[in-house]
């Protein structure tokens, strides 16, 4: 093996690592979110707002839009946790391209 072939394949393995830890941020944002967002409708009254056979507060009614804000910063870590993990997907595939072409 070359040292060029040798660079990239290490590169891959780095890339390998941060996209799994960039996916296990996402796992870990979703639940934060989530479990906010649940939080929120289980402190509340929602009745006259309330889905019960989907067990969630109805989208567009009042409350929906005090549980958006409620949640906004949770949601706002789980987005950007998304897109730092499509962002290492994407140097991860530029990784596995550079390694099969070394």
């Amino acid at each position: 093996m070359n040292i060029a072939k040798v660079t990239a394949l290490l590169a891959l393995a780095d890339a390998s690592l941060s996209l799994r830890r960039a996916e296990l941020d996402v796992d870990q944002a979703k639940y934060i979110y989530h479990t906010a967002w649940h939080a929120f409708e289980r402190d509340g009254d929602y009745s006259d707002y309330w889905i019960p056979d989907e067990e969630r507060i109805v989208k567009g009614s009042p409350h929906w839009d005090e549980a958006v804000a409620a949640t906004k910063v949770e949601y706002d870590a789980y987005q950007r946790a998304k897109r730092a993990a499509y962002n290492a997907k994407r140097r991860w595939q530029t990784a596995c391209k550079k390694a099969s072409e070394a």
